[in-house]
């Protein structure tokens, strides 16, 4: 099992993402859970390396994981008091 490596704060989810778990039945708690252990998923490798730095540094963190075709994004502020889990068109 993968260690946390920072506290999300306040973790929370756009309706879009609650509507796509109720209808596709996906694990958001693995979601987060998976962020929180630094598997940023399928993000690039710029964003891989500033996530990584973030992490040492201070600054936003950012993963994104595939949910039955759906892009899911998973952000974590800068100052670590909130976690959301959001849909691009949740932007």
């Amino acid at each position: 099992m993968a260690k946390r490596k920072f506290n999300p704060g306040q973790m929370v989810a756009t309706i879009g993402v609650l509507e796509l778990m109720r209808l596709k039945g996906f694990d958001l708690q693995g979601l987060m859970l998976r962020h929180i252990e630094s598997d940023w998923g399928d993000v690039t490798e710029a964003t891989r390396r500033e996530n990584e730095r973030a992490l040492s540094e201070g600054g936003r963190l950012m993963s994104v994981y595939d949910v039955e075709g759906q892009r899911v994004f998973v952000v974590t502020d800068a100052d670590r008091t909130l976690t959301k889990a959001m849909l691009s068109e949740d932007f």
